[in-house]
């Protein structure tokens, strides 16, 4: 009884978990295609070229993602899914298309800490800085 017991709110929770993803990939899709038109009213040439293929890839992502656990092996097989899948890292195709955009906002950020330095700002020059 306590097996069944167990196995059955695991596999509540996972549908939960399921629904929570979902929601988050819904959510995600909505989010680059509002950035993705606020960089074109803009007129942002390399974030115009970068939410497009990070769009490609949470599709991917979302495509690759199985049906709901139905019990306890299949949610434990899901996991293992998803350690791998964010284990591969980032593809190529997003790091060339973001590269140009990485590369601006990381300048950003040296020139930001760089004025706070330069005014006095105590412990900007200690602020990380992305390599």
């Amino acid at each position: 009884m306590a097996v069944a017991l167990s196995l059955f709110t695991s596999c509540a929770q996972q549908q939960r978990i399921q629904s929570d993803l979902d929601k988050i990939a819904q959510f995600s899709m909505t989010d680059l295609q509002a950035a993705q038109a606020d960089a074109m009213r803009h007129n942002d040439a390399l974030a115009m070229a970068c939410y497009p293929v990070l769009e490609q890839w949470v599709a991917q992502l979302n495509a690759e993602r199985m049906a709901p656990p139905v019990g306890a092996f299949s949610a434990f097989q899901a996991a293992r899914d998803g350690v791998k899948g964010a284990s591969s890292g980032i593809p190529t195709y997003v790091k060339i298309g973001c590269a140009a955009l990485f590369i601006d906002v990381r300048d950003d950020m040296v020139k930001l800490v760089g004025f706070l330095a330069s005014i006095g700002i105590k412990g900007a020059g200690a602020l990380p800085v992305i390599p």
